[in-house]
């Protein structure tokens, strides 16, 4: 009787997870992560205002490194 109880629950994770390890998930593998943030921003709107939330973006180009200050450096990517 047990068994009868927990053998849906189970066949469902076995088949679940054996859907989601399969290679045809490939395809829609970073949808779940951006429909989520998606829906937190429209359910919770903004967290913080964009005025109020410093951001530097810095660009190092190959020319950069030829330069002396950056010259021997280790480039990590």
């Amino acid at each position: 009787m047990k068994l009868r109880r927990v053998a849906p629950f189970l066949l469902t994770a076995l088949l679940m997870a054996s859907l989601f390890a399969s290679p045809v998930t490939d395809r829609i593998d970073g949808l779940s992560l951006d429909s989520l943030t998606g829906l937190r921003h429209w359910v919770f709107g903004l967290n913080h205002q964009p005025e109020a939330s410093p951001t530097v973006v810095i660009a190092i180009d190959e020319e950069s490194y030829r330069n002396e200050g950056l010259n021997g450096l280790p480039v990590v990517m």
